[in-house]
C-alpha cells in the first residue's frame, strides 16, 4: 500500500518538472538523499525513479527560460577539470568492467550537480533546496535518534538500503554535514514552534551519529562543535548546552561505543584501522607508479600484487584483506592519480575559500541569512574534509551539492552587488523648468 501511495504521489507531481525544470532538481534531491522508495515494497521499490526524473529535467531545461550558465570562476573551472580528469582516467582505467559503473554513477552526479548551478537561480529556489537536502538526510538523524533512546542505544543506525548512505559510516558523516543546515535553518525560520521542532530534530542527529558507531563521525562531530563556537557569535546559550547535553549523551552511550571508540588511540591493535593505513601506501605506490592512477575500482588483490607485491605480501601475513582506500584524499590518490588529487583538493580548499568571501559580502550588503547559509555550507564542509580522510567517500553526492550551494551564493551577492553599482552610478534625471515656468506668469499678473 505504501509503494503505491508513493507511485500515485509521484506521477501527480511529476509533470511539473517539464513546466518547471528547477523542480526536478528537488525531486532529484529527494529520492536520492531521502530515498523513499527504499521505505516501501513491491513495485516501487526497484522503479527507476531518477531516471525518469533525470528525463524530465533535462527536456524542461532546453525548454524554459529560467536558467542561468555556470558562472566563469575559477572554483567552476577546476571542477570541470576534475571532472574532465576523470573521464580521462576511467578511460586507461586498469579494471574497465569495475570503472565504468563507477564513472557512470560518478557523471551523473556530477551532471546533476551543475544543473542544480543553472536552474536554481534565486535566494528563494536556494532556500528551498536547502530544505529539500536537510529535511531528507536529517529524517534519518530524527529516525535513528528517536530509535536510538526508545532502545537504549543497543543498535547502530544504519541508513536507507541499497542507498548511497546505506552504511553507518556513510550516514554519520551525510547526518554531519547536513546538521549544519538545519541549524541556519533553526535559527532563520520565523514560526517559534518551527524552530523548537528543527532543534529538537537537531539534538537527535547528534545521537543518531553518535550511534552510529562511526569513528570517523565522531572526531568529525568533535571538530565542527568546536568551528560552531569559533563562528557562533552569542557563545553563551551554546556552551550552556553543551553543559547540559554531553553529561547526558555521556551516561547515555553503551559500553560498546566507548569499546569501538578507543580503538582511534590503539589504531595499531585494530586490524581495521591498519587495512586502511596498508591501503593508504597503496595508494601512494601507486600513483608514483602510474601518473593516471588505476582508475575506479583500483584496490583489488591483483593490482595490489602487481604494484605493490611488497605490501601485499603484508596483507598475506596477517590475513588481512585488500580493502578500499576508506579515505577521500588516498581513494582520488589511488584512483585519479596525483594530477586528481591536486585537482580534488583544489577544488575543497577555493570552495571553503569562496563561502568566506560569499559571508563577509552578504554581511556587508546586510543580509545575514546568506551570510549564515555561507558559513553553515563552510562547516559542512569543513565536517566532510575531517570526516571523509577515514571513509571512502571522495564522490559522494552531498558534498558536491555544497559546492553547488557555494557557487550560487557567489552569484546571487555578485548580482546584487552589480545592481546596486549600477544604481549608484545612474545619472540624475533631468530637472524640468516648470516650475520657472509657472514662477514667471505669476510676475506676468
Amino acid at each position: 500500500m505504501r509503494g503505491y501511495a508513493l507511485l500515485g504521489l509521484f506521477f501527480i507531481v511529476f509533470p511539473f518538472v517539464f513546466v518547471r525544470p528547477y523542480f526536478g532538481i528537488y525531486l532529484w534531491t529527494l529520492f536520492g538523499y531521502l530515498n523513499p522508495h527504499r521505505l516501501t515494497w513491491g513495485l516501487a521499490y526497484d522503479f527507476p525513479f531518477s531516471e525518469l526524473i533525470a528525463v524530465g529535467t533535462l527536456i524542461g531545461m532546453f525548454f524554459t527560460r529560467d536558467r542561468t550558465a555556470p558562472p566563469r570562476s575559477s572554483l567552476v573551472l577546476v571542477w570541470l577539470a576534475f571532472i574532465g580528469w576523470m573521464c580521462i582516467t576511467t578511460l586507461f582505467a586498469l579494471h574497465p568492467d569495475q570503472a565504468a559503473p563507477e564513472w557512470d554513477r560518478a557523471m551523473k552526479i556530477q551532471l546533476f550537480s551543475f544543473l542544480t548551478i543553472i536552474l536554481i537561480n534565486s535566494k528563494e529556489k536556494l532556500r528551498t533546496l536547502v530544505w529539500v537536502i536537510a529535511l531528507s538526510i536529517c529524517f534519518y538523524g530524527i529516525k535513528g535518534g528517536l530509535f536510538s533512546l526508545l532502545t537504549g542505544g543497543g543498535n547502530r543506525v544504519w541508513g536507507p538500503p541499497e542507498s548511497f548512505i546505506f552504511d553507518n559510516n556513510a550516514l554519520g558523516l551525510a547526518i554531519l554535514m547536513t546538521m549544519p543546515l538545519l541549524f541556519y535553518l533553526a535559527k532563520t525560520v520565523k514560526s517559534r514552534y518551527l524552530r523548537y521542532a528543527l532543534t529538537g530534530g537537531l539534538l537527535l542527529s547528534v545521537v543518531a551519529t553518535l550511534m552510529t558507531n562511526s569513528r570517523g563521525a565522531f572526531i568529525g562531530l568533535v571538530a565542527v562543535t568546536l568551528l560552531w563556537l569559533i563562528n557562533e557569535k552569542k557563545k553563551w546559550p551554546m556552551i550552556v548546552a553543551l553543559v547540559v547535553v554531553a553529561p547526558a549523551l555521556y551516561m547515555f552511550m553503551p559500553s560498546s561505543w566507548f569499546d569501538r571508540m578507543q580503538t582511534i588511540e590503539t589504531y595499531d591493535q585494530d586490524d581495521s584501522a591498519m587495512g586502511r593505513i596498508t591501503a593508504w601506501r597503496f595508494a601512494g605506490k601507486l600513483a608514483t607508479k602510474r601518473a593516471l592512477g588505476g582508475g575506479y575500482g583500483a584496490f583489488t588483490e591483483e593490482t595490489y600484487r602487481q604494484y605493490a607485491p611488497d605490501i601485499a605480501s603484508e596483507v598475506d601475513e596477517r590475513n588481512g584483506r585488500f580493502q578500499n582506500a576508506h579515505s577521500i584524499y588516498f581513494s582520488v590518490l589511488g584512483e585519479q592519480g596525483v594530477p586528481g588529487l591536486v585537482l580534488f583538493l583544489a577544488l575543497g580548499a577555493l570552495t571553503l575559500g569562496k563561502s568566506r568571501q560569499v559571508e563577509r559580502a552578504a554581511r556587508r550588503q546586510g543580509d545575514d541569512d546568506l551570510a549564515l547559509l555561507a558559513m553553515a555550507t563552510r562547516t559542512g564542509l569543513v565536517a566532510y574534509a575531517v570526516s571523509g580522510a577515514f571513509l571512502n567517500l571522495a564522490y559522494f553526492d552531498l558534498y558536491y551539492h555544497l559546492v553547488a550551494i557555494v557557487v550560487i551564493l557567489d552569484r546571487v551577492v555578485v548580482l546584487r552587488t552589480a545592481e546596486r553599482t549600477s544604481t549608484a552610478v545612474q545619472p540624475p534625471v533631468p530637472v524640468t523648468h516648470r516650475p520657472t515656468i509657472i514662477a514667471e506668469r505669476g510676475r506676468s499678473r
